[in-house]
């Protein structure tokens, strides 16, 4: 995979992370700027998750290894070393795989989207659920990859 710039639209999730933003993705690292009126700032990276909550300061951090997002986070994103991939389904121009630990698939379970035009796949949403059962889901839009992402994108809030 690419650097990805995008719109996203979240819903559910634990903490009613509900919002939309810009979604900034390169291999090993995300960040997604959430817009008013909840605006936040979540930064994965390096094994670990920060959320910031501008209007509170309230700052969250959670292990990666605790959270199905940590899967797309991998460098190299690959299916097999520890990853078990549990459903793939293919439409006329859609691809989901749908991805768990392998040592632990209680841990949740995370479904990648792409498109598919013309064997090109790129990234459309991710939706998942975490250990506790919570769903959540991110679709994005207005996708662009191969964006230059400096560095600094990815400093911890």
């Amino acid at each position: 995979m690419k650097s990805i710039e995008a719109g996203f639209v979240q819903t559910g999730g634990p903490a009613a992370l509900q919002g939309d933003g810009v979604f900034l993705y390169r291999p090993g690292a995300l960040r997604m700027n959430y817009a008013p009126p909840h605006e936040r700032i979540l930064v994965a990276r390096d094994g670990k998750l920060v959320l910031k909550d501008n209007q509170s300061g309230a700052v969250t951090q959670l292990a990666l290894s605790r959270t199905p997002l940590g899967m797309l986070l991998r460098t190299p994103l690959r299916f097999d070393d520890g990853i078990q991939v549990t459903d793939v389904q293919r439409g006329p121009s859609s691809l989901q795989v749908s991805l768990a630990q392998a040592s632990n698939p209680s841990q949740g379970l995370l479904t990648l989207q792409f498109s598919d035009e013309q064997g090109r796949l790129e990234l459309r949403g991710v939706q998942g659920v975490d250990g506790r059962g919570h769903r959540f889901g991110v679709a994005l839009y207005d996708v662009r990859t191969g964006v230059a992402l400096p560095p600094q994108t990815f400093t911890f809030p």
